[in-house]
């Protein structure tokens, strides 16, 4: 799969997150992730941080692939709801920043 912010690629890998575990479990055990990894959440306006070992920053696009909610830094046990969102992205904390994602971007995943 690849990311697409305002039409021009970004060089990370996607992890696709589908079956109820892989949305259940998301970046839940993980000690350690990529910066240039990001998980993607079809079909998702909301997330949780229960049991995360470290905070990460998540980003929510429309219907239309807009950035309509972007947050950093999240840390665990915390509960995330966009009800404009259609699509999540978790990514490792700093992403946003390393990225300059912000909001209004227009971020498209594609296989």
């Amino acid at each position: 799969m690849k990311i697409f912010k305002n039409g021009k690629m970004i060089r990370v890998n996607i992890e696709l997150a589908v079956s109820f575990y892989e949305r259940f479990m998301g970046l839940i055990g993980k000690n350690t992730y990529s910066q240039k990894t990001f998980m993607f959440f079809p079909s998702c306006n909301a997330i949780h941080t229960c049991f995360m070992k470290m905070p990460i920053d998540v980003i929510m696009t429309d219907i239309n692939d807009k950035i309509v909610f972007l947050r950093e830094k999240i840390r665990p046990w915390k509960i995330i709801i966009c009800f404009k969102a259609k699509a999540t992205l978790e990514m490792k904390a700093g992403s946003i920043k390393l990225f300059k994602l912000k909001l209004k971007d227009k971020v498209q995943i594609q296989k």
